[in-house]
């Protein structure tokens, strides 16, 4: 689909009422997976009066799996959404937003991860509103935002692992928008982290999972989990995953494999085994594939009151450029970038998860190409309660390096800026050492 018109969406829908878009799968596009009124982001707009008013309500996009889209182009998502999803219902004169919600764009236990190119894996934009996301799974991605929506959107109980509310050219009327009680998954996710009962019920049901059965399978992302679990699980996405599966990394036979469905299974490893390539067999053939490694608990979960802004300014678009999980995920390659020049209070850190014996602190900001990105003027803190904090000396250099008096207990550790900056921020790592 799109070879000869790149362009072209997997599905598009324009003016609809009760339409339902539930279980397909739509992987190595070009362009978006799905267009949800791409024509309409202007309609009512004095600008565009040749734009015919949308008819749009009670429309569900459900249970759909999306995966290595936006191949070629950019400027799209996995889902594209434009324009009113819904019309305003009125109760006695005012408007009721609970009723024009209903009857809105529904999407729910979608599953998208693996987009190459821009902007939003969720994407808002233009003239949307009455949109109701719940329970859909993201990785691999961008944040869901987009620009120019209208508002009326809610985004509730979620899975995403990178970030929300990226609206990279925000609406100033911008309102009624609910971002609240989703799940921030690290950057690469595996079987502890992810609602694998989603991602079982995404995509083809069992009636039409035969369709892949007769190709060889793919692997187009395996996940090895970080540290030393003492029974290791790695996690597997691709097609054509079957009863008949069975995985081995290297020589070494899987000591299970459950199939979650016809694009995801989890494999459970002899403890001590060279994870690093898993290669799955299938009656119709094999695929080999390297994994990536997942969050090593031992080094914490980043914290951050700064939003990232991977959609607009700040030049925060490109290789390397992530969430703040970016910080501590041990790859020096990735970053975590804002888009925003950073203000007194703005913080970067780290949780250990529980209180612990802290040695010290290594924090590198900048990159080669963006040396100056850093916090030139800030204090390091430490905390046990995320409460009552102590320092730890004040830094204004791109490298920052403490170590604490012995038995310093602490659950936080933050780099907090005290002045306006003048230079975007880029965080490599943050790396805490504990006894």
């Amino acid at each position: 689909m799109g070879t000869d018109y790149p362009g072209a969406a997997g599905i598009t829908v324009f003016f609809t009422q009760h339409t339902n878009i539930n279980h397909n799968e739509l992987y190595n596009l070009p362009y978006s997976g799905m267009s949800i009124g791409v024509v309409q982001g202007h309609v009512d707009n004095a600008d565009h009066p040749e734009n015919s008013t949308n008819i749009n309500s009670d429309n569900t996009i459900s249970n759909n799996l999306i995966h290595d889209v936006m191949q070629d182009r950019i400027d799209g998502g996995a889902i594209y959404i434009e324009g009113h999803q819904g019309q305003n219902i009125f109760n006695g004169g005012t408007l009721d937003t609970t009723a024009s919600l209903a009857h809105g764009l529904t999407l729910s236990g979608n599953v998208a991860y693996n987009q190459k190119n821009l902007f939003n894996t969720w994407y808002d934009d233009a003239g949307t509103q009455w949109i109701d996301w719940t329970g859909n799974v993201e990785w691999h991605g961008y944040p869901q935002g987009g620009c120019e929506a209208s508002g009326h959107i809610s985004y509730i109980g979620n899975y995403d692992s990178d970030g929300t509310g990226a609206w990279s050219c925000e609406n100033p009327n911008l309102s009624d928008v609910h971002i609240t009680n989703n799940t921030h998954l690290p950057p690469s996710p595996g079987a502890a982290e992810l609602p694998l009962n989603v991602l079982g019920n995404a995509g083809l049901t069992p009636a039409f999972q035969h369709l892949e059965a007769g190709d060889a399978p793919r692997v187009t992302y395996a996940e090895r989990p970080g540290g030393t679990p003492s029974t290791p699980q790695v996690f597997i996405a691709g097609a054509g995953f079957g009863s008949n599966t069975q995985v081995s990394f290297g020589t070494t036979p899987a000591n299970s494999t459950t199939v979650l469905n016809d694009g995801f299974l989890v494999a459970t490893a002899p403890t001590g085994t060279d994870l690093s390539q898993v290669t799955v067999t299938t009656p119709s053939g094999t695929a080999t594939a390297d994994t990536i490694a997942g969050r090593d608990p031992s080094r914490g979960t980043a914290i951050t009151n700064i939003v990232p802004n991977l959609g607009g300014g700040g030049g925060c678009i490109g290789t390397g450029a992530g969430g703040p999980d970016a910080m501590v995920d041990g790859d020096p390659s990735t970053y975590f970038c804002t888009g925003e020049l950073p203000q007194p209070g703005d913080y970067i850190g780290v949780d250990l998860g529980s209180v612990k014996s802290i040695q010290s602190a290594n924090l590198q900001m900048g990159t080669s190409d963006f040396p100056n990105d850093y916090l030139h003027s800030a204090v390091l803190e430490y905390s046990t309660d995320d409460v009552t904090w102590t320092s730890a000396g004040t830094f204004a250099t791109a490298t920052v390096t403490a170590t604490f008096p012995a038995g310093t207990q602490a659950r936080y550790i933050r780099l907090r800026a005290t002045a306006t900056d003048a230079f975007w921020l880029r965080v490599p790592e943050f790396t805490v050492s504990v006894s």
